[in-house]
């Protein structure tokens, strides 16, 4: 495999790409006439002519760091969240325990260096003991959201002469897979 090399040293990989796009495309209109439809040749002149391969090459291996890096900090952040999770029910443990410190201290306000700590009325909330026993007229209907793959599946299989009105298939496309 390539050696890695700083990135202060090199072209992004995406520009390295571009360039040699661009180089292969100018080849083979250059020399179009003389091959014609030679695939091969038209394939061996572009890979003797330019670093297409390499740049390809480099861009996987860009791919890769991009994975790693994605996959490091997706980690972080979840560790990061179980931390925030721990300090937040910290939090609620602190405050509950001040809470019912002042309550038993029968202390209502207090003055401290990092603010003012007051207890104070919370007005009640709701509290749902059994979801499935609430009127209908307290449900909010959720906005309709498109099925695409029973639009997709359905699309599939019309007819030659079927449509769906505000749907088409696409032509499809190609794309790269790296294993």
């Amino acid at each position: 495999m390539m050696d890695v090399v700083s990135r202060s040293d090199r072209q992004s990989a995406a520009e390295q790409l571009r360039q040699q796009i661009d180089a292969a495309r100018m080849l083979l209109v250059t020399y179009h006439d003389v091959l014609d439809d030679d695939a091969q040749g038209r394939a061996d002149a572009v890979e003797g002519e330019t670093n297409l391969r390499e740049a390809i090459q480099i861009g996987i291996v860009r791919i890769a760091e991009i994975k790693a890096m994605r996959a490091g900090i997706k980690s972080f952040m979840d560790s990061l969240k179980i931390r925030y999770d721990r300090l937040e029910l910290q939090d609620e443990n602190l405050r509950t325990a001040i809470l019912i410190a002042m309550e038993v201290g029968e202390v209502h306000k207090l003055e401290t260096p990092l603010g003012t700590v007051t207890r104070k009325a919370v007005p009640p909330s709701v509290v749902v003991t059994d979801e499935s026993a609430i009127p209908a007229q307290f449900w909010r209907r959720s906005d309709p959201s498109l099925d695409r793959r029973a639009l997709l599946d359905a699309l599939r299989n019309l007819g030659k002469d079927e449509r769906i009105p505000g749907a088409e298939l696409s032509n499809g496309g190609t794309t790269v897979q790296i294993r």
